[in-house]
Parts: C-alpha cells; sequence; structure tokens
C-alpha cells in the first residue's frame, strides 16, 4: 500500500510534475509510463456569490408581495446606508453585510443576505412604504 512521505528518499515513488511541452519527444518516449490523478485546484472568484443589481430585484420580486423595482432597490441601499452613492470619494465603504465595492469592475455586488433582508423588511407595508413613499 503506498504512503506519504515527508522525504523523498522515504518515499514509494518520487514523482515530478513536467509540462508534455517543456520536454524533448525522445526525452518523453524515454520515460516510464505512471498514471496520476489529480484533483482540481479550485481558483477562488474575487465576487463568487455577489449578484447584480439586476438579479437582487429579480430575486425580490419573486418573493416579494409588492412592486419592486430598480428604483425600489436604490431607495433601500440609500435608506440602510448599504453603500455610498455614485461618485463617492469611498466607493468601498459599504456595509459588507450587504454590499461589496468591486474596484476593478468598477461596481457594487449584493450579498443573498441583501435579498432576504429587503424580503423581510418590505413585507411589512408600514416599512415599504416608510422606505419608498407609495403603497406597495
Amino acid at each position: 500500500m503506498p504512503t506519504t512521505a515527508n522525504r523523498e528518499r522515504s518515499a514509494d515513488t518520487a514523482v515530478t510534475f513536467v509540462k508534455p511541452d517543456e520536454i524533448s519527444k525522445d526525452l518523453l518516449a524515454a520515460l516510464p509510463r505512471t498514471s496520476v490523478v489529480t484533483k482540481p485546484k479550485r481558483i477562488a472568484i474575487a465576487s463568487d456569490g455577489l449578484l447584480k443589481p439586476k438579479a437582487v430585484v429579480e430575486q425580490v420580486t419573486s418573493r416579494l408581495n409588492a412592486r419592486f423595482t430598480m428604483d425600489t432597490h436604490t431607495r433601500c441601499w440609500r435608506h440602510f446606508k448599504v453603500r455610498p452613492s455614485k461618485g463617492a470619494a469611498e466607493p468601498e465603504a459599504t456595509n459588507p453585510r450587504y454590499c461589496i465595492y468591486d474596484k476593478l469592475m468598477d461596481g457594487y455586488g449584493y450579498t443573498p443576505e441583501w435579498v432576504d433582508k429587503l424580503v423581510k423588511d418590505l413585507s411589512d407595508e408600514a416599512t415599504y412604504q416608510s422606505i419608498v413613499g407609495r403603497p406597495g
């Protein structure tokens, strides 16, 4: 049974990974063949799990029994002070629980928790009217 080792001399087999295009064909043909199964490396995605404003509107609309538009969303992030207004000196000054600024894309991503908060808070008619300024 193969075992792992901390040092090459105590291992069952020492393996050096070489890209096929970095070795000559003659040397490649002379090397013994061994199959190795590797686990794919998952690279972190900076904005993984964040939603664009349009997706927030779609998700809230599907769960809320009131009118919810892009204008409603804007009123909400202003009311809850989730992010600064466009052109702010510090666009990254967000509430990271609900919103993250992406410098590369020069925009904001919203968390699923933000959607949950909107649905919960705006389900109350009085809260909806105080934020939106009209009945839902």
